[in-house]
């Protein structure tokens, strides 16, 4: 049976931002801290409308090259949609699915604007 662990999710309003076009470079670093799945870890972005998810990305550990016991970055950009509202919510947080704990650190979101 499969456990879902989320990390504090980091939320931002959209109506902070330039809107659509607007990047997100995203990054945190991850230790595993026995053997795993590197499918069990992601990071996520995603914009929520109420109760509607506009867009959803994740990305997960590299397949290789990952041991446990060593600290791994893993990144992401995040091109935001258009919003429905100015309420809509940007949210980046780490998952982890699998029943293998996982530390992270340092879980960073960066903004690159149009101008």
């Amino acid at each position: 049976d499969s456990i879902l662990d989320y990390s504090p999710t980091l939320v931002k309003e959209y109506s902070e931002t330039k809107g659509a076009n607007t990047w997100l470079r995203i990054s945190v670093q991850v230790y595993p801290i026995s053997n795993f799945n590197p499918q069990d870890f992601a990071l996520v972005a995603c914009v929520q409308s109420a109760d509607e998810l506009l867009k959803y990305k994740e990305v997960w550990l590299p397949a290789t090259g990952i041991c446990p016991g060593n600290w791994t970055m893993v990144r992401m950009d995040y091109l935001l949609p258009s919003a429905k509202t100015k309420d809509d919510k940007i949210k980046v947080y780490c998952l982890n699915r699998g029943a293998r704990p996982f530390l992270i650190d340092n879980l960073i979101v960066e903004l690159w604007e149009p101008k």
